[in-house]
């Protein structure tokens, strides 16, 4: 009732501040979950007329392997790979335009989408225990590392896509598809 409280020791409270976080973070999941993924795997970025990028694809199947959620993650994977797969290698076309004549109009990647998406099927690949998820992981670090890295006498450079980047007289950079937490 009101006024009667639990004394707790310093010890106990603290025990219970991190059950207490991972329920409110395995709550925002849900929500997520909930809000932005369709039943079949697709991540709706409703800011962006419902279109779907292949970097929304990758942090969601990063975050369904964080929260331990198998058949989430394999509906994004199996979205991903037919939706947005590139006919050459393992790296996804970075758009998908629900509704369009042609939902996929453009099969250049986006390189954070593919860091991102190599990066949790090799982190779904240890968690799970499985050799499918390792292969498909070692394709896709395969192919950012022949498709997306130039090398350089500085050093080797990432660009942020396969095509388009790399001019007569210039070489186009952003720094921000760069995920150095992914390259591990």
């Amino acid at each position: 009732g009101a006024g009667m409280g639990v004394a707790l020791g310093a010890g106990q409270a603290q025990a219970l501040l991190p059950n207490a976080r991972v329920q409110a973070e395995s709550a925002e999941w849900e929500d997520f979950r909930r809000r932005f993924i369709t039943h079949d795997g697709r991540v709706v970025d409703n800011g962006n007329a419902g279109a779907t990028h292949s970097e929304g694809q990758g942090a969601a199947m990063l975050f369904a392997v964080r929260f331990d959620d198998r058949a989430t993650f394999d509906r994004l994977l199996r979205f991903s790979r037919q939706a947005l797969r590139r006919p050459d290698d393992a790296l996804l076309a970075w758009r998908y335009q629900p509704g369009a004549a042609v939902p996929v109009s453009d099969f250049n990647n986006a390189t954070d989408g593919d860091l991102l998406g190599g990066w949790a099927l090799a982190e779904a690949a240890a968690r799970w225990s499985s050799g499918e998820y390792r292969r498909l992981a070692a394709q896709v670090a395969r192919d950012i590392l022949r498709r997306l890295v130039l090398p350089l006498a500085d050093g080797p450079l990432l660009l942020p896509g396969a095509e388009g980047f790399l001019k007569p007289d210039h070489i186009v950079v952003n720094p921000g598809y760069a995920m150095p937490n992914a390259f591990r």
